[in-house]
């Protein structure tokens, strides 16, 4: 359904039809009050014949005009919407994970961007707590290219490889193959994949031709077992348009990229038949379930300590600001409006956490706190927490206070170079392990995917030394 100013069409042709009327009644109203005016107008009609034809011809001409811009508009939309939909099968939504501060892009193949199995199951239980989602299941996503030792044809161009459950039709739906037939990832042995229809022609493979594929760097020989209708195109992939795209089993997936256990990838299922239907009229369901996510993984305290920062009459005096020097055509308007309202509660909302994880709102935001003169920096600290735990990170800060990881920490500051990225990091680390409770820049440091692999080998050390102290000897 097409938008017009974020008002859907059927609604504006309501609103023109009804204008229409109430002109022609207007006319029809002044026609019987003033015949004369009405026997002057009829009159030039036929003395003006050429100018009659002309007027009559523009407005054709104009009528035909505006009807082939919509017509066209309407048709490239449904034709590029149907071809995506394909694409996208019935993924709704999905979870990725990012280091604080970080712009989400989609999923990388980095330590830092894997959640394991409990976060992933966490995840996926959380998710399903909206009556509006279906299935939740947690998938892997790297790139690749391949060559097919068959038709010794290759591709390496936006190729994505997904390694899937065998329930990953509970996520997409039924898979298709170019024939028409039914595929099942469940079907598929521990060296067979599925490829994309792209990628088959790009490819001319066939069911049982032989690919040497190398998976984000590692190589594996697999079989096709089919070609898919389609590719397999979820945006929030992180890696461009995909143009070629392979499935294969999870667990061979694992086992190329030599990874026992976790996910990069989240894949939601709303209710529904999918495409649309899933999301709703006018994307209601999609927007609801997005809004309920942004509330189920954003921190109380976090929440907490955002409101208190926007609750300054200054900030709010700059948000009204915005609001009303924006257009009704700019959508910052209604959020603006909305942040408005929720600022001016006596506490944190559901509907303020909501709001705090949109992008539009964010700029709101950045804009306001820029207007007051001050920096946005700790503006960007505060929404870049949102979703770090306050509770693990109050665990994770009384792990690092205690002496047989403490020392080690700071002998570990000590031999980084002096001003280093690193050294940076540690010696932030160091001084907020000093001040009383959790704050919010603990709460970066520990979401620092350089600190994370850090204190990962630091722990492991610490656990090393610890070792012959614990243990017993066979003898004893």
């Amino acid at each position: 359904m097409s938008i017009y100013f974020g008002i859907p069409a059927p609604t504006v042709a309501t609103w023109i039809a009804v204008a229409v009327g109430v002109v022609l009644l207007g006319l029809v109203l002044f026609a019987a009050v003033n015949r004369v005016l009405l026997k002057m107008a009829l009159r030039n009609i036929p003395r003006r014949r050429a100018q009659t034809v002309l007027i009559l011809f523009g407005l054709m001409l104009a009528t035909l005009i505006i009807t082939a811009s919509l017509s066209v508009g309407d048709t490239l939309n449904y034709s590029l919407q149907a071809i995506q939909l394909r694409q996208i099968g019935g993924i709704d939504e999905a979870f990725t994970k990012h280091q604080v501060n970080g712009n989400v892009q989609g999923a990388s193949t980095a330590n830092t961007e894997f959640f394991t199995e409990a976060q992933a199951a966490d995840v996926i239980a959380r998710s399903k707590t909206d009556t509006n989602v279906a299935a939740a299941q947690g998938v892997i996503g790297a790139s690749g290219s391949m060559i097919d030792t068959t038709t010794s044809q290759s591709s390496s161009e936006n190729v994505v490889i997904f390694g899937v459950p065998s329930d990953f039709g509970s996520v997409w739906g039924q898979l298709h193959s170019s024939s028409g037939g039914n595929l099942d990832v469940a079907s598929l042995a521990a060296n067979e994949v599925f490829v994309g229809d792209q990628l088959g022609s790009t490819l001319n493979a066939r069911a049982g031709d032989t690919l040497k594929l190398y998976v984000d760097g590692h190589p594996t020989t697999v079989t096709i077992r089919g070609v898919l209708d389609t590719e397999v195109n979820p945006s929030i992939s992180g890696h461009g348009p995909i143009v070629n795209s392979v499935l294969m089993p999870l667990d061979s997936m694992r086992t190329v990229m030599q990874r026992a256990s976790g996910y990069n990838l989240i894949f939601v299922h709303n209710r529904g038949t999918g495409g649309f239907d899933d999301l709703g009229p006018s994307g209601a369901i999609g927007d609801e379930v997005t809004q309920h996510f942004r509330v189920e993984f954003t921190d109380p305290q976090a929440a907490a300590d955002l409101f208190a920062y926007l609750s300054t009459p200054a900030i709010k005096a700059q948000v009204k600001k915005i609001h009303d020097q924006a257009s009704f055509l700019d959508p910052t308007q209604s959020f603006s409006a909305q942040l408005l309202v929720e600022l001016n509660k006596p506490a944190v909302s559901d509907e303020f956490k909501a709001l705090a994880g949109n992008r539009l709102v964010d700029e709101i935001m950045r804009e306001a706190v820029a207007g007051t003169g001050q920096t946005p920096d700790q503006l960007f600290q505060l929404v870049g927490v949102l979703q770090v735990d306050t509770s693990a990170a109050t665990e994770l800060k009384a792990l690092l206070t205690q002496p047989d990881v403490r020392g080690p920490l700071v002998a570990l500051v000590k031999s980084l170079p002096a001003g280093s990225p690193s050294a940076l990091v540690q010696t932030g680390i160091l001084a907020e392990l000093d001040r009383p409770g959790v704050s919010p820049s603990f709460k970066a440091f520990v979401g620092n995917p350089d600190f994370q692999a850090q204190l990962a080998q630091l722990i492991a050390s610490v656990r090393r030394a610890s070792w012959p102290a614990t243990t017993t000897s066979p003898a004893g």
